[in-house]
Order: C-alpha cells, then structure tokens, then sequence
C-alpha cells in the first residue's frame, strides 16, 4: 500500500504528540492518555487528535482539562521536527470509542447470558442445525426438522488402478 503525504504526516503528527506527552508533559493531573489517531483537515490546517485516557471519570476530566492546557506547548514542541510549511493547528478530541464498545460487549453478554449459558444449547458459537432449527422456531419462523447428513453413494464413481496410484492413503489392504 502506497501512502498518501496526509497519511504519512497523520502518522508522523502522531507520533511526535505521543511522545511529548509521554516525555515532557510534567503536570501532576495527566493521568494515563493513549493517542489512538490523527486525522488532518483537507487543506492540512487543522489536526484532530484523538485520545483515551484510561481511569475513573474524576481522573478522566483531570486529564481532559490538562491536554487542553497543554495544547499550545506540545504544539510548539512538535513544529520544528515536522519540517513543513504550515503546521496544523492540534485540535485534541476524547475518543469514547473504547467505552461504547465496552457498553456494548456488556448489553452482549447479557443477551448470552438470557439465551443460555455457555456449553449449554443455543449458546453463543453453537451453529448446529437443530440450534438454528430452535432458533428460528422461537423467533415464530418454521424451521425445517433436522435430517441425517447426506452420505455419498456408493458405486456413484468408478475407481480405476490410476486413481489408486495417485492417491497416498489408498489401501490395498482395507478388510484385513
């Protein structure tokens, strides 16, 4: 994959923030940020960085208020390594992606958990068909009664001295 000049300076802007935020950022209210993605105006004058901090809502809200402050210094701190004309103005914005899929992992273990419990039938992962068949019939659906699984006839192909020659498990010797 080819980069764009934009991608390669997202994650280049990335990177450099990641990093002072890391090393030089000394405020006592920083608490524990991860710079998740950069994503660059079409013109390249606005940076959006996104970030999680991870910690209870108050520490959280700390953090939040501390990146804010610092925004002016980490961009500063940034612009001579970028080497380039204009250096976008460093917009931070939380990213509450993580806590919503969290939410979410939780409203689905609970819909698992009121199907049933793991190992017993029609758990999560257990595609058999007369599952499939209970499910569709608990949703008011008619569901087809599961039958034997087709076995191949026997006879439907001739074997030849050819085929068993190319064949590595074929057996002679099957009845004894």
């Amino acid at each position: 994959m080819t980069w764009k000049r934009a991608q390669r300076l997202e994650a280049l802007i990335k990177e450099k923030v990641a990093t002072v935020i890391v090393e030089h950022l000394s405020d006592p209210a920083l608490g524990f940020v991860t710079v998740l993605r950069v994503e660059l105006s079409d013109d390249k004058r606005i940076a959006r960085i996104f970030y999680t901090v991870l910690g209870e809502p108050a520490v959280q809200r700390r953090t939040i208020r501390a990146i804010e402050r610092a925004a002016p210094h980490v961009q500063e701190r940034i612009a001579p390594s970028l080497r380039i004309r204009y250096m976008p103005q460093l917009r931070f914005v939380i990213d509450d992606s993580l806590e919503k899929e969290a939410r979410l992992q939780k409203l689905l273990d609970q819909v698992s958990m009121e199907r049933g419990e793991p190992g017993e039938e029609g758990a999560e992962g257990d595609d058999t068909p007369a599952v499939i068949a209970e499910d569709v019939a608990d949703e008011g659906g008619d569901a087809p009664e599961p039958g034997p699984m087709p076995t191949p006839r026997s006879g439907s192909r001739p074997s030849s001295a050819a085929d068993d020659e190319d064949d590595p498990f074929a057996d002679d010797d099957l009845d004894g």
